[in-house]
């Protein structure tokens, strides 16, 4: 990743600015650290339902999906499911299982 810093200048509604501000304060942080933070959760997010819909459109497999996301093979199984997308037809409850197993023969 590039660490080069760049400035930018950008146009916002006072509302917008406000609610920027409130969360710039309530986590101690300036404009600036408080935009980048909020980009990066955003872009985060928007990556993470990108391949999400990628895997419901039967593009990637679930373990591309782990790979990408940069997860366990049973977290991406997780997220799927919370995300409400079917995988493998299995339950939440059989994921937590298997889970369970790949935790006890592997450790």
């Amino acid at each position: 990743m590039n660490t080069e810093v760049v400035r930018i200048n950008t146009t916002l509604t006072k509302d917008l600015l406000r609610e920027l501000d409130s969360y710039a304060e309530e986590h101690q942080e300036d404009r600036s650290t408080a935009i980048r933070q909020l980009l990066f959760a955003a872009l985060k997010e928007i990556s993470k339902n990108k391949i999400i819909n990628d895997y419901k459109n039967n593009k990637i497999t679930l373990r591309q999906v782990a790979e990408k996301l940069g997860v366990a093979y049973w977290e991406a199984m997780d997220i799927l499911v919370e995300a409400g997308v079917p995988v493998q037809n299995l339950t939440k409850e059989e994921i937590q299982n298997r889970k369970q197993k790949i935790e006890r023969d592997t450790f």
